[in-house]
This record gives structure tokens, sequence and C-alpha cells, in this order.
């Protein structure tokens, strides 16, 4: 099963800047000057396919750990669910009380039952 797929796209045109317009301003020459000389920098195509594919796998593995969280979230609910209801059936049976073994069921059919049956349905 494939969670991210790879395709390449061409690269939009992007129409040229016009040139800056000098001002009294220090901090906008600045700014200025600096992406114009960063504009100039062309990455070699091998390095271009690098980082494409650190892309794609970067997406992949946060792709499987987003699925493994939500399986993982959702059966660590049940396990505390079936924790509790083992250790209320436990505190019910040592002292014979027909309340608690009312509370045991009653929290038995509308926590531990939901709770199972929302896991089984995926």
């Amino acid at each position: 099963m494939s969670l991210v797929s790879q395709r390449e796209v061409p690269d939009p045109l992007t129409p040229p800047t016009p040139a800056p317009v000098p001002s009294g301003n220090p901090l906008q020459q600045t700014q200025t000057q600096t992406t114009s000389a960063n504009a100039g920098i062309q990455l070699p195509p091998q390095v271009l396919a690098e980082l494409a594919a650190r892309k794609s796998w970067q997406q992949a593995v946060i792709g499987s750990l987003n699925v493994a969280t939500k399986i993982l979230a959702v059966r660590l609910i049940l396990l505390l669910a079936v924790i509790g209801a083992v250790g209320l059936t436990l505190i019910a049976v040592q002292k014979n009380d027909p309340a608690r073994l009312i509370a045991v069921g009653v929290y038995t059919i509308t926590v531990v039952l939901p709770v199972v049956w929302l896991t089984s349905r995926g």
C-alpha cells in the first residue's frame, strides 16, 4: 500500500521581478540585496532530485506515523477501559454488594462495550 506517490510537475514560469527602486531606508536596501543575491543560485539537477526524494520519503514516514498514532490511540483507550472494568470488577467481587455489581454492569454497558464496538469498526 502506498501512502504517498511522487509525480514530476514542471516548474511554473515566474515573471521577471522588477528592478528595485532605491529608497532612503537602509533596511529595505539590505533586504533587496539579499533577495537578489539568493535569486541567482541555480542548483544542479542531481541536488534537486535528491531534495525531491527526501521530501517524498519524509511525507511517507509522516503518513505512516499518523496512521500508527491513530491505531495506537484507539487501542490505548480500549485498553484503559478494559483495565478500568477489571479493576471495578475486582473491587465489586471482594465485597459482595449488589450496588457495586450494578455499577460494574453500568460501566461495562455504557463504556466498555461502545469502545469495543468502535474499535472493531476501525
